[in-house]
This record gives structure tokens, C-alpha cells and sequence, in this order.
């Protein structure tokens, strides 16, 4: 039996920030053999499915001015550094080009404060026909549908096709899924997100 989805393949890969200072395949693997997967097969699922490319971006501006909340909820207020560093990076894009008051120019140390750098990693189409050839039990499949999960255009879950998927793997792996909402959601996400995504 081969796993078939008629829909155009999108993902969200959940996946926690990669570190810019070391191999992004090796943190993926580890972070993939941490929630279950041998590391031989979190390696091949890596090699074969994922494409991780570095890119650089511009923090938020409101980050920049105000500041964001923490991995703990609590509120970081923006560093007097970061707020002058926005300012003339708010200067510039409302500068025409034109007029003789040109922003300053921002020092080496603002560069880095508003200058971000990332990893964007996509998944290969056709992923979830093969992801059986990476686990061995519904435990590991829940483990790689809970960090890369099929998506529709603006980023909801879709947990009917994901029923589907679950179903379709577990046959596969020679385990029938018992189909209960608990099961579907440890492999979508907990019982509340996966009745808010089917509203």
C-alpha cells in the first residue's frame, strides 16, 4: 500500500531555532532522534526530505522599538541600543532618495543588533509517501508529524487529511491506529488545537 494525498504538499516544520554557529543538518537530526527516531533514520529522513538553507533577514521593527516576550512570557523591554538602531533603520526606508537629509548609516554593532540570521528549512514533495521508510512505531510517526505537519495556504493543520495519513502510515507499519481523538491529536497537537483547527 502507498500513501496518497491529493493536494498540493505544504508544511510547517515546528521546529525549535537553530543555532547560526553549527551544522543546522546535525541540530535536525539530534532534535529528530531526541523526540524517538534511531539516528540513522532521523539522519537519512534529514538528507533525503529536508533542504536547509541559511537566510538573513531584518528583526521586527516593533521588537526592535519596544521589545518582545520571552521564551518565559514575560516581557523583554528593547535595549536603548536596539531603539536607536530601529530609529535610523526607520529613517532609511522613509528616505526618498531625493531629499539632502540622508539617514546615518548604521555602526557594525547596530548592523548586528537588527541584522538576523536563520535557517529556512522546506520539505521535499511527496514527503509524507516516504516518511514510513524513517520509523519503526505510530510512536515515532506521531513524533515526525508533531515537528512536520501538513498545512493548507495560510498555515491551519488540516487534521482530516492527517487522520488519513496516520491511518494510512500505521497500516503500513503493521499497526492499525485505533482512530481516537486523543491518538489523532498526540500526532496534530493537543485535544484544544485540533478542535480549533477543524472550526
Amino acid at each position: 500500500m502507498t500513501l496518497r494525498l491529493k493536494m498540493t504538499e505544504r508544511f510547517t516544520c515546528s521546529l525549535p531555532q537553530l543555532a547560526s554557529d553549527s551544522d543546522p543538518a546535525d541540530q535536525v537530526v539530534a532534535i529528530l532522534s531526541g523526540h524517538g527516531l534511531r539516528r540513522a533514520d532521523a539522519q537519512r529522513l534529514v538528507e533525503n526530505e529536508l533542504t536547509i538553507t541559511p537566510i538573513t533577514g531584518i528583526k521586527k521593527l516593533t521588537e526592535l522599538l519596544d521589545g518582545r516576550a520571552g521564551d518565559d512570557g514575560k516581557w523583554i523591554e528593547a535595549s536603548e541600543e536596539c531603539k536607536v538602531a530601529a530609529g535610523k533603520l526607520v529613517a532609511f526606508l522613509r528616505w526618498d532618495g531625493t531629499s539632502r537629509l540622508k539617514p546615518k548609516a548604521l555602526t557594525e554593532t547596530e548592523r548586528e543588533l537588527v541584522i538576523e540570521h536563520g535557517f529556512d528549512v522546506a520539505v521535499r514533495e511527496g514527503f509524507f509517501q516516504r516518511v514510513t521508510d524513517y520509523v519503526e512505531s505510530p510512536e515515532q510517526l506521531a513524533a515526525v508529524f508533531k515537528l512536520i505537519s501538513p498545512t493548507v495556504g495560510g498555515g491551519n493543520r488540516t487534521p482530516d487529511k492527517t487522520r488519513r495519513l496516520i491511518d494510512a502510515a500505521a497500516e503500513l507499519l503493521g499497526t492499525k491506529a485505533d482512530g481516537t481523538e486523543s491518538e489523532y491529536a498526540a500526532c496534530i497537537g493537543s485535544d484544544a488545537s485540533l478542535k480549533q483547527s477543524t472550526e
